[in-house]
């Protein structure tokens, strides 16, 4: 279950705020996430897959000295 709360008690707005979006409700903290700027754009898919297999593979040569 997801709960607002984190376990020292403060509250994780990002959840708070996307159930309130969910109930269709509005305040100052959906305000907030609402005016961030919108993500970029991933690449086309086989320049993302390309990209990421070079990711590990390079990570993978990089771990053979371990």
């Amino acid at each position: 279950m997801v709960t607002p709360f984190e376990a020292d008690g403060s509250i994780n707005l990002t959840v708070l705020a996307a159930a309130e979006r969910a109930c269709g409700l509005t305040s100052m903290i959906t305000a907030h996430f609402a005016a961030e700027a919108q993500p970029e754009p991933l690449p086309p898919r086989p320049l993302l897959e390309a990209g990421g297999n070079f990711v590990l593979r390079w990570r993978e040569w990089l771990a053979r000295q371990d």
